[in-house]
């Protein structure tokens, strides 16, 4: 209220300040007409939440004065908004450009409204237009589900099918490459929020080419997408990428090299496992056929001398002599039916690259095991 002035006689105005602010307020949401959903603006200091808790931030937060910011990497956003000499409030509203669902370019806003009634403003949506684009503002509920989401979480992810990998790291929002200094695949990725999709960017020296994916509510970093991205170098085929989650921004050495010497299993195809201390090249795989039927059966490595498969009473087991030079012994015992049988050594063939083998088949002339690499 107005207070006498006994020096000049008038009354002088009153001085409105932050603190007279009584509603706190650390939480809004923005929503454009052009956008699938709204962004969730925080105060500083603020650990945001379903429910606008208590801040560290010293600064004022209430309906007088206060300043929220969006803390993903959807569009940024910052308001902020204060008391007026006359007792009114100013807001202001700046948000960063972006790209429209057409991947157009979309210019930098800055929009100020002043008059604001000082307690009431925020009590109902504050709602103006811009070049045809409604902008509605208004306090969060409580609760509600922050978006983008708090707490930020971390995601990998990596690219292969190009002569080296590549790996990024960010969010289910944005991301970009893992080593921006030493890596030769880049990966990146951003959402878009007017078609609530991931564009993921992949290149090469020799290959650069997009992908859209849906955001599926951040889902889309448990699939596995596959895609052709082009060339840039005429007569240069393009190449077949896949993109999928990783567990980290290391990027795994390659494997070790076969050792033809220590070739056990087939000795032809050195790539399928090293002889010396039976680690594994290729997985092994098998189908049985005849009295009983069984696909997909996964042997896994026996120290140095061939394969084994167990489940239950079932079992294979292949086991090479004298390294590699004598015939691979075979026993199959699938559903009670039992087969010997063996394998030449050098009877079977293998790919082009010698990294696999072409099926091989072994039958007692009743029942019918095929082996093949995956």
């Amino acid at each position: 209220m107005a207070g006498w002035n006994n020096k000049n006689c008038c009354c002088e105005p009153k001085t409105f300040v932050c603190g007279d602010g009584v509603v706190d307020i650390c939480c809004l949401t923005l929503q454009l007409s052009t956008w699938v959903r709204p962004i969730t603006c925080y105060t500083i200091g603020n650990d945001p939440g379903d429910t606008c808790a208590y801040t560290s931030n010293t600064y004022y937060h209430n309906n007088h004065c206060g300043r929220v910011i969006n803390f993903g990497c959807t569009v940024y956003t910052e308001i902020s908004w204060g008391i007026q000499a006359d007792g009114t409030v100013r807001l202001f509203i700046s948000m960063g450009s972006q790209v429209d669902g057409d991947y157009n370019y979309v210019a930098p806003v800055i929009h100020v409204i002043t008059g604001l009634d000082a307690d009431t403003w925020y009590t109902a949506p504050v709602v103006f237009t811009l070049s045809g684009v409604t902008y509605t503002l208004e306090v969060c509920p409580d609760p509600h589900t922050p978006f983008p989401e708090w707490p930020i979480s971390t995601v990998n992810m990596k690219v292969t099918g190009l002569p080296s990998e590549g790996r990024g790291v960010g969010s289910v929002l944005c991301g970009t490459v893992c080593d921006p200094f030493h890596a030769v695949t880049l990966i990146m990725w951003k959402y878009n929020i007017y078609n609530d999709t991931v564009k993921i960017d992949v290149s090469f020296p020799t290959h650069v080419g997009s992908h859209i994916v849906a955001y599926d509510d951040g889902d889309w970093i448990n699939n596995t997408y596959t895609f052709t991205i082009p060339a840039l170098l005429g007569g240069v085929p393009d190449a077949t990428v896949t993109v999928s989650g990783a567990d980290s921004c290391t990027i795994p050495p390659p494997p070790e090299p076969c050792v033809v010497e220590n070739a056990c299993f087939p000795d032809g195809c050195p790539c399928i496992i090293d002889g010396s201390d039976g680690s594994l090249y290729r997985r092994l795989t098998a189908d049985i056929s005849g009295p009983v039927t069984a696909t997909g059966l996964t042997l896994i490595p026996y120290l140095a001398e061939g394969w084994d498969y167990s489940s239950g009473g079932d079992s294979i087991a292949i086991r090479c002599t004298n390294g590699g030079v004598d015939p691979y012994y075979v026993f199959v015992s699938i559903g009670g039916t039992v087969m010997f049988g063996s394998i030449p050594a050098g009877g079977f063939d293998c790919t082009p690259d010698g990294l696999d083998i072409v099926d091989i088949t072994v039958t007692d002339g009743i029942t019918t095991m095929v082996l093949y690499t995956l």
